[in-house]
């Protein structure tokens, strides 16, 4: 009796353990092709006409946006909170598309096998960090599983963390 009690109170759990499953297995991107083109940017990303609804909201978090950010400048995104900045942030790392409009990476349309390739080029550095608790070079090698001693300290000089290299 006990047991079965047991095993009705975990009934729901594992309901929702595999209604998430099912929900992740749906939206599974297609792997990787190994013998995808590279994807550089030389001239321009640009948004054209983009909008962009998440589902059960009414009103768009960017609708009708026309942007260009020329290669290799740096720009500030400003707003209030709700304004759609980590939204517009998303589009442009190819993490969320568009329900309609376009992300050129210099004039081609970001899509299909090119996301994957477009996505190893571009890096986003929250407000928040996150760390796991591991060495600072185990949490390195997340992003870059074969980079080289000499690669992760380059990425520490890059991202102004190089007093890294001098701790014990």
């Amino acid at each position: 009796q006990k047991s079965m009690h047991s095993w009705l109170n975990a009934v729901p759990a594992m309901d929702a353990i595999e209604q998430f499953l099912k929900d992740s297995k749906s939206n599974t991107e297609p792997e990787r092709l190994p013998n995808a083109a590279a994807l550089s940017l030389a001239k321009q990303v640009s948004l054209e006409d983009v909008c962009l609804t998440y589902d059960g909201r009414k009103r768009p978090a960017l609708d009708q946006v026309n942007l260009s950010f020329p290669a290799r400048t740096t720009t500030v995104i400003i707003g209030q909170s709700g304004g759609g900045k980590s939204s517009l942030a998303d589009v442009l790392m190819g993490l969320v598309m568009p329900n309609s409009g376009h992300l050129r990476i210099d004039g081609q349309a970001l899509q299909g096998p090119m996301v994957h390739s477009w996505r190893a080029k571009v890096a986003y550095v929250p407000q928040d960090i996150f760390m796991y608790h591991d060495t600072i070079r185990q949490n390195l090698l997340m992003a870059k599983p074969t980079a080289t001693a000499l690669e992760l300290g380059e990425a520490l000089e890059k991202s102004a963390a190089g007093f890294v290299l001098d701790l014990p």
